[in-house]
């Protein structure tokens, strides 16, 4: 055995301790156990099951969620019929015990993420296959398949029918253990595709040939004028698996990696990837943020904002829909997530917010900052020259970047990048308006109160606020917040 699946082998093997079987007994059980409670059912299958008679009962390791039933898997699926793939495909004991491994953790990986249904929306069938395990970036890992039926106890919005769970198995970069970091049951409910994103910053790639993804992007780049570009390369597959390590963003902590994945490339580094050329991938930073309660959603999740500052009072909905059409059309947002929600399927309120921390870190900087949706706060205003205003968030690498979008009548007039959030986070939208029209500061749940050059603080009455153009600092008070100056345009 080599030394690196040797070492995860070790660390797989004091996970599964508690279970006193040999190594393999689980799975020899449950197939031997399946068949024996098949020959009390149905006694007619006689000498064929009647070898079964001297097995013992399933062991503590196998979930008793297990279905019973044979074999059963997709007939589309033939992955669950083929060998192993990997370099490490050979090394039985890591094969084993990931399967140990999986059979522990899925039940309740499967509720958190897909569903929160109740106890038994899920059914496993049959016994996992370890499709593939091999060396990759951030240590050996390994992607394990088994079929899934759903049963009535879910909810309505889970397709019902037998799906393949595909999940990749490697060491948590934030609790250094191994686990079950992630799974997809495409069909069913998430709409994730087979491409899993792990290891520090999720900044390791294990994508197979079924989801479609033949380029990568590692970043989207905001150039100076505001507008997103995308880098795009080629995936290479071996075994039906392809691995990429993405560098580190530099500087750290900002700005942030936040991979993307196409059917195609584009031909233009602002393009916008058709959305049926788009592969969403699996961030396994996100799955574990949701079982040990840390991680990073990337957006500020303002429910309660103050933001109606004059003008039109518009519902949320036209608000949201004026913004990002501007920003899509012009090319102020990421080209590989263009004209899709911002708030993202699963990942909107079951994940602490930390918008200034990095994947896998406890909120700092950013603090008092309550769940919610991406985008879900705008300020809107009308200028003193009549132009009115709505500014927002877009979430690019994992980072809030703010932007005001300006309309003479119904005419876009201009837009303005304000910058990362990170900059500023004490006070977090600062935008200075063009032509002398003012200051445009928020942060949900402050205190807020401003003084121009000569020296006199004025109170705000909420917590958003259109400044006059002659306006300097501006005064913040806010949970875990102590009372800060913050000088504008610094």
């Amino acid at each position: 055995m080599n030394t690196e699946s040797d070492a995860l082998g070790r660390v797989l093997h004091a996970a599964v301790s508690d279970v006193d079987t040999p190594l393999g007994f689980a799975e020899a059980a449950l197939r031997k156990g399946k068949q024996r409670r098949k020959r009390v059912r149905a006694a007619m299958v006689g000498t064929a099951l009647a070898i079964t008679a001297m097995v013992g009962g399933l062991v503590s390791s196998v979930p008793v969620w297990l279905a019973d039933s044979e074999n059963v898997t997709p007939a589309s699926d033939p992955r669950l019929g083929r060998p192993t793939g990997g370099d490490l495909a050979g090394d039985a004991e890591l094969l084993s015990q990931s399967r140990i491994l999986w059979n522990r953790e899925l039940k309740a990986l499967l509720d958190r993420l897909l569903s929160n249904a109740p106890a038994g929306c899920w059914d496993a069938l049959g016994e996992p296959h370890v499709y593939w395990s091999g060396r990759t970036g951030a240590g050996p890992a390994s992607v394990v398949m088994q079929a899934i039926r759903t049963t009535d106890s879910c909810f309505a919005h889970i397709a019902r029918g037998e799906f393949t769970a595909v999940g990749l198995i490697g060491t948590d970069s934030t609790g250094k253990g191994v686990h079950l970091l992630g799974v997809t049951l495409k069909g069913a409910a998430n709409s994730e595709e087979e491409v899993f994103l792990f290891g520090p910053d999720d900044n390791t790639v294990v994508a197979l040939q079924e989801s479609g993804a033949r380029y990568y992007s590692r970043r989207a780049e905001v150039q100076a004028d505001g507008k997103v570009t995308r880098d795009w390369h080629a995936l290479s597959y071996r075994d039906g698996v392809a691995t990429v390590v993405i560098p580190p963003a530099e500087p750290r902590p900002q700005p942030q990696n936040d991979p993307a994945f196409a059917k195609r490339t584009q031909a233009q580094p602002g393009a916008t990837v058709p959305p049926e050329d788009r592969v969403r991938p699996f961030s396994t930073a996100r799955s574990r943020g949701m079982v040990t309660g840390h991680g990073n959603v990337g957006y500020f999740g303002w429910l309660n904002l103050q933001g109606h500052l004059g003008g039109p009072r518009l519902e949320f909905a036209e608000r949201l829909r004026r913004f990002n059409d501007v920003l899509d059309r012009m090319g102020y947002s990421d080209p590989a997530f263009r004209g899709a929600a911002r708030a993202r399927p699963g990942e909107l309120t079951l994940i602490p917010m930390a918008p200034a921390g990095r994947q896998g870190e406890s909120p700092s900087t950013l603090q008092g900052v309550t769940p919610g949706l991406a985008g879900g706060w705008h300020v809107t205003a009308v200028l003193p020259d009549g132009r009115t205003v709505i500014v927002g968030e877009e979430p690019i690498n994992n980072s809030v970047h703010t932007y005001a979008v300006l309309w003479r009548g119904d005419v876009v007039d201009q837009v303005i990048h304000g910058a990362p959030a990170e900059r500023d986070p004490v006070l977090p939208v600062n935008i200075r308006m063009p032509d002398g029209q003012g200051w445009i500061v928020a942060r949900q749940g402050a205190k807020l109160k401003w003084r121009s050059t000569t020296g006199v603080w004025t109170d705000l009455p909420g917590d958003a606020a259109l400044l006059p153009a002659d306006a300097e600092m501006v005064n913040v008070t806010a949970p875990g917040i102590p009372s800060t100056n913050v000088t504008l345009g610094t």
